[in-house]
């Protein structure tokens, strides 16, 4: 009887004590707008410089799920087209979207999107509206800002 009101504790406990994970998903696309497949991408997470992998698919999408909840950089990779590298937030229970509209350009030459705080980012200047990697739909940045990005779940 002690052994298994023990157990019950031990179980309560760890389902209590589950780690908060989000993802980070969305599709790469060239600049007419198909769907880029076996692109290659990285997800770095800025706290710990622990990295993942992925390809995309035929339909050009890519997901990294059971991420911990943080600050991540995200790069893409695929000839002929420019690197591109972007930062994202990851919430808990939460999908954040970060769809890329890759350039024609040196894989060597990165074009680089910063967020400055949760959300916020900056595009270079050089790009047209249509040019610019896209994140989908509205959140409320930490500083009370509207940034476009997208979370569900």
């Amino acid at each position: 009887m002690k052994h298994a009101m023990l157990l019950s504790f031990v179980l309560i406990g760890s389902a209590g004590a589950q780690v908060p994970t989000g993802t980070i998903a969305g599709v790469i696309r060239d600049p007419s707008g198909a769907a880029v497949s076996n692109a290659q991408l990285k997800v770095v997470s800025l706290a710990t410089n622990l990295a993942r992998t992925e390809t995309s698919s035929e339909q050009g999408d890519y997901s990294f799920p059971a991420l911990l909840t943080g600050e991540y950089e995200v790069s893409v990779e695929a000839e002929p087209f420019q690197r591109m590298v972007r930062m994202a937030s990851v919430e808990a229970g939460a999908t954040t979207t970060a769809d890329f509209a890759l350039r024609l350009g040196d894989v060597k030459d990165p074009l680089r999107f910063a967020f400055c705080g949760w959300g916020d980012h900056r595009q270079p200047d050089s790009e047209s509206a249509a040019e610019r990697p896209q994140l989908s739909g509205t959140s409320q940045a930490r500083a009370g800002r509207s940034a476009p990005i997208s979370r569900s779940g």
